[in-house]
């Protein structure tokens, strides 16, 4: 598997845009290279790290992001916590607040 689905590969590019699309390709061979994984691996590697972003960012939920992975919910919050990825999303302020209500 290549990285067709991330460059968007189409011999109809003028040239100017397929040295680009090269280059592109090159840059994610040299780093899949760099990490010593094979293109499946590495395109594994992209979309996790692409999905925690989306839910670091607040795009997208646990649940929608363990389904995109294919894991459990549980999984996922697991997971989280490996990457040092806080699934509590409470700022100091509102923290504050809630233990001078409690």
């Amino acid at each position: 598997m290549k990285f067709e689905f991330l460059l968007n590969i189409d011999n109809t590019i003028p040239r100017g845009e397929r040295i680009k699309t090269d280059f592109r390709r090159l840059a994610f061979e040299v780093i899949r290279d760099t990490l010593k994984m094979d293109d499946k691996e590495f395109s594994d590697e992209i979309k996790k790290a692409a999905i925690l972003k989306l839910y670091e960012m607040g795009k997208i939920s646990s649940s929608i992001a363990a389904k995109t992975l294919g894991i459990t919910r549980i999984n996922f919050l697991e997971f989280l916590d490996k990457q040092k990825i806080s699934y509590i999303d409470i700022k100091d302020s509102e923290l504050e607040e809630d233990i001078r209500n409690a």
